[in-house]
């Protein structure tokens, strides 16, 4: 009988099982660099001088760690991406708009031209003096339309390049009983009405000439978009809430609801609908996009509601001054007296 014990089994102690966590970490880490990298050579090949920039693949949130140094990258890389392409998409849209502003302009300076050419070369076949005399007429009329044009484009040029206007006092209800005024004498048969809602001065600063323009735009937008005898109500409030607001209010056939987000980008028209009492042309579509401009750079704000018999256009603008109560009540004056 073997009396000698048993050999025992002696096992190797396996490996230990911390290293699995660190080598989990690391090819972590490589894989996020690999795709860090990869994220950057894709924005590197991007077409950024052209078109819209979409599509760029982003770096994994789950490898965007805040708390590793890799992580923090793969994020910024994220908001660069993120930056590059709104910046491109806002630089497309800008691209696409001057397009437009240039084609359209182009074709409103394009057909007072073609008139002109016509006329003079009707003149020039030696006609009788009453077609030489209505010649002269249109040649005229259209010259100074397109001279309104381009002034229009020049101010919104000018206003777009954000100089400050003049500062001035200006008392807005003197500026609108001008303006008032101004549109009885070029549409006389309308009933013009001027509404005076003071509790304090009406005075902003600003540049005179502008702001009056800014109503003087906005009564002949009601003027030519309202039948005769249609009743054209300016209003003037001053109301000891630090604004100023100047508000015209027709009764003609409103504005389409889906051209009121647009009614005051540039070359919008809403002649289709809001038909002209006198039969001519329409406007170069520049009015109310020039009230839109000017009240902005004076730190205004412009609104407008409309509906079928009622359109409202409202102008507010800071106040000069808070002003104390005068207590003048409202009142309703009619221009149309002789």
């Amino acid at each position: 009988m073997n009396t000698h014990p048993r050999p025992s089994l002696r096992t190797h102690p396996r490996p230990s099982l911390r290293i699995r966590p660190r080598l989990r970490l690391r090819i972590r880490s490589i894989r996020t660099r690999l795709l860090v990298s990869v994220t950057a050579a894709q924005v590197s090949r991007a077409p950024l001088d052209r078109g819209e920039v979409t599509g760029i693949t982003r770096v994994p949130a789950s490898d965007t760690d805040p708390g590793s140094e890799i992580g923090q990258v793969g994020a910024a890389l994220n908001r660069m991406i993120d930056h590059v392409e709104s910046s491109a998409t806002a630089r497309q849209r800008a691209e696409e708009r001057m397009s437009r502003f240039l084609s359209d302009a182009g074709h409103e300076l394009r057909t007072p031209l073609a008139s002109i050419a016509g006329y003079a070369e009707l003149m020039n076949r030696g006609t009788g003096k009453s077609e030489s005399v209505l010649a002269w007429r249109r040649v005229s009329a259209e010259s100074a339309r397109m001279t309104g044009l381009v002034e229009d484009l020049l101010l919104l040029a000018r206003l777009d390049e954000g100089r400050p206007p003049q500062s001035v006092e200006v008392d807005l209800a003197a500026v609108v009983v001008e303006a008032l005024w101004g549109a009885r004498a070029a549409g006389g048969g309308h009933d013009w009405q001027l509404e005076l809602c003071l509790d304090a001065e009406p005075l902003v600063v600003g540049d005179e000439r502008q702001l009056h323009q800014v109503v003087v735009n906005l009564l002949a937008n009601a003027r030519v978009h309202t039948p005769a005898g249609a009743t054209i109500v300016a209003t003037v409030e001053a109301r000891h809430a630090g604004r100023v607001v100047v508000r015209v209010r027709d009764g003609g056939p409103g504005i389409p609801r889906a051209l009121l987000p647009t009614v005051f980008e540039r070359f919008t028209r809403a002649d289709a609908s809001r038909t002209r009492a006198d039969g001519m042309e329409g406007g170069s579509g520049l009015g109310l996009a020039v009230v839109a401009a000017i009240t902005a750079v004076h730190g205004g704000r412009i609104a407008v509601q409309s509906e079928p018999g009622r359109t409202e256009f409202t102008v507010e603008l800071p106040s000069a001054t808070e002003g104390h109560a005068h207590d003048r009540p409202t009142s309703l004056v009619p221009m149309n007296l002789p």
